[in-house]
């Protein structure tokens, strides 16, 4: 992990506390769901090749079934039309 994402994850945490109530127990659940959320990462990172080789048909069929949704959402609804939406796509990506 670079200093960076680490910068812009203690960046976002410090303005949600500004709109959090003080010593709220939800301090809690973003530290936790974070360090849950890097474990995860790495744990899927060392074992991707593994995790491929062995079951590649269900990564495959994932891979299909959210590329299908997807593609029903954008067909569903359109494309985006509203600046604030095309950036906040564009900043995620």
């Amino acid at each position: 992990m670079s200093t960076g994402m680490i910068a812009s994850l203690i960046i976002v945490f410090f303005i949600l506390a500004r709109f959090l109530p003080k010593k709220s127990p939800f301090y809690v659940l973003i530290v936790g769901g974070w360090s849950f959320s890097l474990y995860a990462i790495q744990l899927v990172g060392r074992n991707l090749q593994t995790i491929l080789r062995e079951h590649w048909n269900v990564a495959l069929g994932y891979v299909t079934v959210v590329g299908f949704v997807t593609f029903a959402v954008c067909y569903r609804y359109g494309h985006l039309v509203d600046e604030k939406s095309m950036n906040i796509l564009s900043w995620t990506l």
